[in-house]
């Protein structure tokens, strides 16, 4: 959050990172699930089934992965 705070303050803070270029929108919208299951898991814990974290840490940690490779990619062209 903190790099995506930082990019989208440096654009005049109105910009998303999709619009901006930084991520592609099927990202964003696995981020945006992954926001969501996080406050779940924060705030409404009791009402997770143990199976869908498990499930969520086998197959969408490379999410992650996947938002680090694009942001650097996006520093990248952004600083040539």
């Amino acid at each position: 959050m903190d790099i995506c705070n930082h990019l989208v303050a440096r654009r005049g803070g109105l910009a998303i990172l999709a619009e901006l270029g930084a991520i592609e929108g099927e990202l964003k919208s696995r981020l945006a699930k992954m926001a969501r299951f996080r406050n779940l898991l924060v705030h409404l814990y009791w009402k997770l089934d143990d199976s869908e974290v498990y499930r969520v840490i086998r197959e969408d940690l490379g999410d992650f992965d996947r938002y680090l490779a694009s942001i650097g990619q996006y520093l990248k062209s952004d600083l040539c």
